[in-house]
């Protein structure tokens, strides 16, 4: 007689990435991601997106797990870099994983990442008080962004030979001048908003705990944790 599981394995509903999985997981909340070669993608992966993972490595951002990351039409994209702290990893498959608790699972730190991001978004409306705080905001994101390109591009520059050497060395060039411009830019910015934030002050963010959307969100992961038994959440 054979035994049937009393369960739909997670692998049913979403095939594994492919036979060299050693963890698999989901993402905590919004998280940034990376190719292989360190370069930052412009998006980030939502919280409760489930990742199957082929191996660890490190990097000036820390310890990353390199990850195929779930996406629709039941595809996998990847391999992408994703910092460790930001994923809930399990040892092994999900074969012996009921699907049900794997959607679950998701569900549930999809919205921990609705959360992050409202909490985020009642910051920004403190700091958006300040006529300069968009601005400001939107400079240090340029500025960021322009600096990590100049690091991996000086990586690139460092083992690259030839007349490969040359056209990344004039491209390091052209964005390390990009890199001192916005610097300066942040600079003026930041003492524009120090200065209305010193006569006018700013208002504090509006508390998350009662934020009616936030307490709709936690109650629906309220929900949900019971069903969570035995992952450890």
């Amino acid at each position: 007689m054979v035994n049937t599981p009393d369960f739909t394995p997670s692998t049913q509903e979403m095939p594994t990435s492919g036979p060299d999985v050693t963890h698999w997981g989901v993402t905590l909340a919004n998280t940034p991601f990376f190719d292989r070669d360190g370069a930052r993608r412009d998006n980030e992966v939502p919280g409760g997106t489930l990742v199957e993972i082929t191996g660890v490595t490190s990097s000036s951002k820390g310890e990353m797990a390199i990850c195929r990351v779930a996406g629709p039409q039941k595809k996998w994209a990847g391999p992408y870099l994703l910092a460790m702290v930001g994923l809930m990893r399990f040892e092994g498959t999900r074969e012996r994983i009921d699907a049900g608790q794997v959607r679950d699972l998701c569900r549930y730190f999809a919205l921990n990442g609705k959360i992050e991001a409202r909490k985020l978004e009642l910051q920004r409306a403190a700091v958006d008080a300040n006529p300069h705080g968009a601005e400001l905001r939107k400079a240090q994101a340029e500025y960021q962004s322009a600096a990590e390109k100049s690091e991996e591009l000086k990586n690139r520059f460092e083992q690259a030979q030839g007349a490969d050497r040359t056209r990344v060395g004039e491209e390091l060039r052209k964005l390390q001048n990009d890199v001192i411009r916005l610097q300066e830019r942040l600079a003026y910015l930041n003492r524009q908003y120090k200065e209305w934030k010193a006569a006018h002050g700013t208002p504090a963010a509006a508390d998350p705990a009662r934020d009616p959307v936030i307490k709709t969100l936690e109650a629906e992961m309220a929900r949900i944790l019971p069903r969570l038994e035995g992952l450890g959440v």
